[in-house]
């Protein structure tokens, strides 16, 4: 089934695709260059956590993703988009890892001062009970 998460064993690298052993009767492989460049740093004999993209028409062959627990690359609807697409769910946003630009405050409070920890350049909080 699409979307299935699974254990494959990286068998093969070929200028074609990766293909993998699978515990059942079927042949794993991944042909797109997407997914192939998303298996670029496992090497042959690697366990690898896939996810199942399609499956053949003879049932034989399962074409598998690398698992990603932020993306279903699988679904062409819900990937990432680097601009605005118009579709049928739109992807109208952007994905961005932070919800701002700007750094929250409260994380910058208890940092050494940028000149370094003298006098004034301690606020009130850092420097302690007068």
């Amino acid at each position: 089934r699409i979307g299935t998460r699974l254990w494959a064993l990286l068998a093969a690298r070929t200028p074609r695709g990766v293909f993998f052993k699978l515990n059942a009767g079927r042949v794993g492989l991944a042909s797109t260059p997407s997914a192939v460049a998303r298996f670029g740093d496992a090497q042959v004999g690697d366990a690898v956590l896939c996810c199942v993209s399609g499956v053949s028409l003879s049932g034989a062959y399962l074409y598998l993703d690398r698992y990603d627990p932020d993306w279903d690359y699988f679904d062409h609807q819900l990937r990432p988009a680097g601009a605005r697409e118009v579709g049928a769910f739109g992807r109208e946003h952007r994905h961005r890892p932070a919800l701002g630009e700007a750094c929250d405050p409260l994380l910058l409070r208890g940092l050494p001062a940028a000149d370094g920890l003298a006098g004034e350049n301690l606020d009130a909080w850092e420097a302690g009970p007068e």
